[in-house]
C-alpha cells in the first residue's frame, strides 16, 4: 500500500503497484521499497542537490520551492521585499520633476543580480507607461505624463534569471496654472534653441 495516498489504486497509477507482500515494483521516476523517493530532472527526492538545492521533489519532475525561488527546478531567483518612494508627493504635471526611488530588495543569493525601471498607470487604457528601459540605477528623476489626484507610480525588478516583482505608491500630479505651462514652454524652447546654437 502506498504510504503517502493510503489507497491501493492511487499508488498503482500515480508510484507503482504491489507485486506481492511487501514488495512493489515501482514506476519510472520512482524508488524506494514503497516508491516513496520520486526523480527531479535526474536527482531523487532524498539527494541534497534535489530541485538546485532549493526546493522539495513531491512528485516525478515537481518541485515546490522555497521562498525567494521559482522555476520547475527552483533554479531561478525571485526578487523579494522592495518598496518605492516618490518625492515630492505633490506636483504639476510635465513641469516638475518626481524624484522616484526603489530600495529594500532582498536577493536571497549575493551574487544575484537586480534591475529596475519605472513607470505610471494611465487611466486611459488602465496599463503601466514605463519611464525608462531595466538599469541597475535605483532612482529616476522624470516629470510624469499622467495627471490625477491618485496617480499610481510603479516600480518593476528583475532578476538576472528574467523572474520580476512590481511594487506601486501614489502621488498627486495637479494640472499646472496657464502661466506654469507658459513659462516651462518658453523656458524648453530657450533650452532646444541653446542646443541647436552650439550644434551649428
Amino acid at each position: 500500500m502506498d504510504l503517502l495516498s493510503k489507497s491501493p489504486t492511487a499508488f498503482h497509477v500515480l508510484r507503482g503497484y504491489c507485486v506481492a507482500t511487501d514488495a512493489c515494483r515501482c514506476h519510472r521516476g520512482y524508488s524506494g521499497t514503497n516508491c516513496s523517493i520520486a526523480n527531479c530532472f535526474g536527482t531523487w527526492s532524498n539527494e541534497s542537490p534535489v530541485c538546485s538545492g532549493h526546493g522539495k521533489c513531491m512528485a516525478l519532475d515537481t518541485c515546490e520551492c522555497q521562498s525567494g525561488y521559482t522555476g520547475s527546478d527552483c533554479s531561478s531567483v525571485v526578487p523579494t521585499g522592495g518598496s518605492i518612494h516618490v518625492s515630492p508627493a505633490r506636483g504639476e504635471l510635465l513641469i516638475d520633476k518626481f524624484k522616484l526611488t526603489t530600495s529594500d530588495w532582498a536577493p536571497i543569493e549575493e551574487v544575484a543580480r537586480f534591475e529596475y525601471r519605472f513607470g505610471v498607470v494611465s487611466p486611459t487604457v488602465n496599463d503601466i507607461i514605463f519611464l525608462n528601459s531595466f538599469s541597475s540605477s535605483t532612482t529616476l528623476d522624470i516629470a510624469l505624463p499622467v495627471q490625477g489626484n491618485n496617480v499610481t507610480v510603479v516600480v518593476e525588478c528583475r532578476s538576472a534569471s528574467g523572474y520580476s516583482q512590481q511594487r506601486n505608491t501614489s502621488v498627486t500630479v495637479d494640472k499646472p496654472s496657464e502661466q506654469d505651462l507658459s513659462n516651462y514652454i518658453a523656458k524648453r524652447n530657450e533650452t532646444l534653441l541653446a542646443i541647436n546654437n552650439s550644434a551649428e
